[in-house]
């Protein structure tokens, strides 16, 4: 998945390939991990299932002062389908509620849990994130996995000096 998504590394590349790529303005003192879903509405549509050469969203580290970083894919699913688990567990699909009109792709809702006029909360589609970390496990998280993006170097010094990373022993020789 890697392999096939340094193509798109740099948002221009990306753009170019037909990626939506629009910065979100954060606001004022917010030091969450910003995350930039680029979103290929033709990869989207296409009935391909975890093609890494097609997939439907590319993930960047939107930190400020720095360049956006590629940080993963996105997998999703239409509405009601269940996505193919080739990894068995590791492969976590997951669901977010969602605010929608009609069959309209739906938008997270407000802070307070509301949804807006004229749109109705439900569970969205499935999706699966694929994380460029350098462990299994974290690889397949539901959320950015701040600490293992730290120790694959895709985040920024600023970022990472806040994050604690776990470093376990090396394993006894039995």
């Amino acid at each position: 998945m890697r392999a096939a998504a340094l193509q798109w590394r740099t948002p221009r590349a990306a753009a170019a390939a037909g990626f939506e790529l629009e910065r979100r303005k954060r606001a004022a003192g917010d030091r969450s991990l910003g995350i930039l879903h680029a979103e290929h509405r033709r990869f989207r549509n296409d009935a391909q299932d975890l093609d890494p050469r097609r997939p439907e969203t590319l993930v960047y580290a939107n930190e400020p002062g720095r360049a956006l970083v590629l940080i993963g894919v996105m997998f999703s699913m239409a509405r009601a389908e269940h996505g193919p688990t080739p990894g068995g567990p590791l492969t976590r699909w997951h669901m977010h509620s969602v605010c929608v009109s009609g069959e309209k792709r739906g938008l997270a809702p407000r802070p307070d849990g509301r949804c807006p006029r004229g749109t109705t909360r439900r569970l969205g589609s499935e999706m699966l994130h694929v994380w460029f970390t350098h462990d299994l496990r974290s690889s397949f998280a539901i959320h950015a996995p701040e600490p293992e993006l730290c120790a694959a170097g895709l985040l920024g010094r600023a970022r990472c000096g806040r994050t604690i990373v776990c470093k376990l022993p090396p394993a006894s020789q039995s």
